[in-house]
């Protein structure tokens, strides 16, 4: 076929139909254009990153260095204009959509009715509390609003919204406390509430639009059981499918009349099932086996453990790994595996033996992972715990399951490490800096080290900007407390890393040597935020046992 070029006015700082680097990593905006249910036209979305300050990235591995510049929006600063158009493909007619004269926002979700009438798209505000859909004239441009949702810290921007042959849509909110599912008119009125705080729902997986069934993944205990649901398009015959406790992973057939379920516990190796869009059971379609050669392993199941957050008010889930050969009468040395986000979780009720955790259990530790106040799958008050308090909330519920740990006679409060990766690079090293009693030991990699060093949808969303919340950034900053470094701490990154820059780790350099503090440092060449060496887990590893003082039996 022959190639037309739809627009020509595009240069380095002017997309079109193709996104920018924060979209794509806060937004989940991969898409950047789409095709009309006719095939006749296209809406897509310009990224303008004229107003977004560039920063160099040098790859610096041969004597003629290149240099990369990567437009970054930090926290507080420009972002990119974003403009929405419609295209028509034969007659190459551009037509650009009314969003606004505000620019300073968010524009997103791109998405044309099933009859082809209108196009719609999601606009968020830049302080990400108030968002909107509007709904588009293809030919016009003009723009209506169908509907607004708004919350006091911030909204959470999903893939929820389905539209019905009927002219209905699905929408999501957590203007309750809860995400539950919303039947509204295309002109914003809502017929029907379709859920009602029964629980935190995760993502809408479908319709069967013929029986009138909105099926979706809600959670459960803590956010630890995911399970299928079902509820009709009138707001009756509410029903879990899934039976069993534990983690049930679904995949849904177009229209809803079949889904697969592969499940897992803490008990049960995963197990692959079909069923009927009812939830009756059709056949098994594989499952794990626990082979001899695992079995010789002789590795200890991880314990799942309940204890209380660090203000005591809140229960707390945390995996505990142990030494095959493990020994109540001696005392082992505690490494805490985190990472430690807003809206993070890491503890599931699946079965998963987590192939790193379990190696450095083997070498001679009791490994620790939480789930922290501040984490998704709870509701919106229990998530918003860290919301303006970034490096202060998780780092005390971790400080608290350390002590909760360590009152064990086999856990050695005196040899406490901690690792993790992006924010878990930050939990480490602030871990260190803040809690220098509690952690001795840190490996961080790509650590954040202040907040305004990190893009604005992200760090906004749960800090503000800075000049709205300077108490919380300050005391967010891993350079405020290097002053109080005692212990090892060995930082990791990549030098070419786009998404935390390497900036972060040479700001804490700065601030260590000021206070003629040692430390460790390990860069790695050509490496963006996913450092692919074989050296750095090993280096990890390495560094723990040299400060640490397992011990390793033959």
């Amino acid at each position: 076929g022959k190639e037309i070029a739809l627009t020509t006015d595009g240069h380095k700082d002017l997309r079109n139909g193709f996104p920018d680097w924060v979209y794509p990593e806060e937004l989940g905006q991969y898409e950047a254009f789409w095709w009309s249910p006719d095939s006749k036209k296209i809406a897509f979305m310009q990224f303008d990153e004229s107003p977004v300050r560039k920063y160099p990235i040098v790859h610096d591995i041969s004597p003629k260095p290149i240099l990369e510049m990567q437009s970054y929006p930090k926290a507080g600063a420009n972002n990119p204009i974003i403009r929405f158009f419609i295209v028509d493909v034969e007659s190459r007619k551009i037509t650009r959509i009314h969003t606004g004269i505000e620019t300073n926002v968010y524009l997103f979700r791109g998405q044309w009715t099933p009859d082809g009438k209108e196009f719609t798209y999601q606009r968020l505000n830049r302080r990400q509390n108030v968002i909107e859909l509007f709904a588009t004239n293809p030919n016009t441009g003009e723009t209506r609003r169908i509907l607004k949702d708004e919350d006091k810290c911030y909204i959470n921007t999903n893939f929820d919204l389905r539209f019905l042959k009927n002219g209905k849509f699905i929408w999501t909110s957590e203007r309750s406390g809860w995400k539950e599912i919303y039947l509204y008119d295309m002109n914003g009125n809502l017929i029907k509430q379709l859920t009602s705080a029964r629980l935190p729902v995760g993502n809408i997986l479908g319709v069967d639009e013929d029986n009138e069934w909105v099926y979706f993944t809600g959670f459960e205990n803590r956010g630890l059981e995911t399970h299928l649901y079902r509820v009709k398009l009138d707001g009756s015959g509410f029903t879990r499918l899934t039976e069993k406790p534990g983690t049930h992973i679904i995949s849904l057939s177009p229209g809803g009349k079949y889904y697969t379920d592969s499940f897992s516990s803490f008990e049960t190796p995963r197990r692959v099932t079909l069923h009927r869009g009812d939830g009756k059971f059709l056949r098994e379609l594989g499952k794990s086996t626990i082979t001899q050669e695992f079995k010789d392993l002789k590795l200890i199941k991880p314990e799942h453990i309940v204890f209380k957050s660090a203000d005591g008010k809140e229960d707390l889930d945390g995996i505990v790994y142990k030494p095959a050969n493990f020994d109540k009468s001696k005392k082992y040395p505690l490494i805490m595996s985190v990472y430690g986000g807003p809206r993070s979780k890491r503890i599931f009720n699946r079965f998963n033996m987590n192939d790193g955790n379990q190696a450095l259990a083997q070498l001679g530790f009791v490994v620790f992972s939480i789930d922290h106040r501040g984490v998704s799958r709870r509701g919106k008050a229990f998530e918003t715990y860290m919301y303006m308090k970034l490096g202060q909330v998780e780092l005390a519920d971790h400080v608290a399951a350390v002590k909760y740990i360590t009152k064990r006679p086999y856990v050695d409060a005196k040899r406490v490490g901690i690792f993790g990766h992006s924010y878990g690079g930050y939990l480490t090293c602030i871990a260190l800096l803040k809690a220098p009693d509690v952690f001795q030991v840190g490996v961080a990699g790509a650590p954040v080290t202040d907040w305004r060093n990190y893009d604005t949808i992200y760090t906004e969303r749960f800090m503000r900007r800075p000049q709205d919340n300077p108490d919380g950034y300050e005391k967010g900053s891993c350079m405020n407390y290097a002053k109080n470094l005692k212990g090892h701490l060995f930082i990791n990154h990549g030098c070419v890393d786009n998404n935390v820059h390497p900036g972060n780790t040479v700001q804490l350099i700065q601030a260590l040597l000021k206070h003629n503090k040692k430390f460790d440092l390990m860069m790695y060449p050509e490496q963006r935020h996913g450092i692919r060496f074989a050296r750095y887990g090993q280096a990890r590893i390495e560094y723990f046992i040299k400060h640490l003082k397992p011990e390793i039996e033959e």
